[in-house]
């Protein structure tokens, strides 16, 4: 693998080599070359951005997960220590703590929801990125020679190497799968210690 200074010194080679490839094209030419290092680096803010902005949902994600698990100990440390609640009054704490866990599942799919949306957003910005990367190469290495039949070509190649999208329960599906595990858990052992002391 190679080291961060490593893979910037090629880049600076890659980009020396195109500066020098465009300086004798065709204005149009040099139009197109002008217009699609704008796109690509536009569509590489974007990508910062999403990925900034799914870090942070994510990040969200365990700040929720970690409120519940606080509120449900919480609870049942105040079962267990209450000397005044018996069975006849367990309905306060077992709604208190289906409550949270309805809600923080509600949170978590939430905001699941928008990180899959985000990702698919994501992911179309990457493969636009690559084709303005793939046509700003083409262009420098062909030259005046490059056409619209070039570009086709290109077009043609993404669209084929464009991969599937995966159905395998996520990592987020995992964590509503775990809230909900501790709500139970919770509920039980609240029920437990109301009603069985």
């Amino acid at each position: 693998m190679r080291s961060d200074e490593e893979v910037r010194e090629v880049l600076a080679d890659v980009e020396m080599r195109m500066i020098t490839a465009v300086e004798g094209l065709d204005p149009r030419l040099k139009f197109a070359y002008d217009t699609w290092q704008s796109r690509e680096a536009q569509s590489e803010k974007r990508i910062e951005d999403h990925e900034s902005r799914e870090r942070l949902l994510t990040n969200e994600i365990y700040q929720l997960v970690t409120f519940a698990s606080a509120f449900q100990s919480l609870l049942l440390t105040a079962v267990a220590q209450a000397t005044q609640l018996h069975c006849r009054n367990v309905g306060i704490p077992l709604t208190l703590s289906s409550f949270a866990t309805v809600v923080t599942i509600a949170g978590v799919w939430q905001t699941k929801n928008i990180i899959t949306q985000l990702k698919r957003t994501l992911s179309t910005e990457v493969k636009a990125r690559e084709g303005y990367s793939a046509r700003l190469q083409a262009l420098a290495e062909l030259g005046n020679e490059f056409s619209a039949a070039r570009l086709s070509q290109l077009r043609f190649e993404q669209a084929a190497a464009a991969p599937g999208t995966s159905r395998w329960v996520t990592y987020n599906d995992f964590v509503v799968v775990c809230v909900l595990l501790l709500g139970v858990i919770c509920f039980l052992f609240i029920y437990r210690i109301l009603c069985n002391a």
